[in-house]
């Protein structure tokens, strides 16, 4: 008979956003097996909400592609993009319910300094919080003029950019108009920086060895570790729970 696991979390006391969870009580061979699965599903199915798509619009009205220069900026498209890449968003429950939504920055750099941008520069949204908002993204020169629009999406993977646009296109967010000014881009969901596990045997009496695994996540600030683990869990528990009733109305049948 299997006992009950025990499960104890030890957070990192140099990085909030990393912890380690002890798995107690373990039959032989079982850590390894649990372990590798707790590894790939946070790092295949722990989704987030990421940057899909960029509309830039310089003096001379909006950029075509990643290719194209930006006028009066001084990253180039591609660089300017990586920068927007790294933004971090934290969402509220009720929030989350939206699996779509944009945030903008406008700048009319009209004086003769150059003017630095940084991610905290976006238009404040309620529920939506930059967790990295000082972050730097760009410098415009004087007398220049610039508006980002982003576009978020929650999923879960790598999804390239080619696939994106097909997906939002088929959900018709955007009019055949507006697809003309939309640069979509790659994009990794995955808020799970890093993902490990290892396995210690535990002598538990005369020929009697139980385990102990040690499960080790850090995530980018969107979700706890805690959180994280939960999500595994949870996700497990109810797809199992449906295999069960599958296999129970089969066994009806048969």
């Amino acid at each position: 008979m299997f006992k009950p696991i025990k499960i104890n979390e030890i957070i990192d006391k140099n990085n909030s956003n990393s912890s380690s969870f002890v798995f107690n009580n373990l039959s032989s061979n079982m850590g390894i097996t649990l372990g590798n699965y707790l590894r790939r599903f946070s790092l295949d199915y722990i989704g987030s909400y990421s940057i899909i798509a960029v509309e830039i619009t310089d003096k001379n009205g909006f950029i075509k592609s990643e290719f194209s220069t930006i006028k009066g900026v001084r990253e180039v498209t591609p660089f300017l993009i990586l920068n927007l890449k790294k933004i971090i968003l934290l969402i509220e429950e009720e929030e989350k319910k939206k699996d779509f939504f944009s945030l903008e920055l406008e700048i009319n750099n009209e004086s003769e300094e150059e003017i630095e941008i940084k991610a905290e520069n976006f238009i404040k949204k309620e529920k939506i919080k930059i967790l990295n908002s000082d972050i730097y993204l760009t410098t415009i020169s004087p007398k220049s003029y610039l508006k980002i629009k982003l576009y978020f999406r929650w999923n879960f993977g790598y999804h390239f950019a080619e696939n994106q646009q097909n997906e939002v296109c088929n959900e018709d967010y955007f009019s055949d108009k507006e697809f003309e000014n939309i640069i979509f881009i790659d994009t990794n969901y995955c808020p799970v920086l890093n993902s490990n596990f290892e396995v210690n045997e535990i002598i538990t009496g005369l020929n009697e060895k139980k385990e102990e695994m040690r499960f080790s996540i850090s995530s980018n600030g969107s979700i706890t570790p805690k959180n994280i683990l939960f999500e595994i869990l949870n996700k497990s528990k109810n797809y199992f729970e449906e295999i069960i009733e599958e296999i129970k109305k089969n066994s009806k049948n048969l």
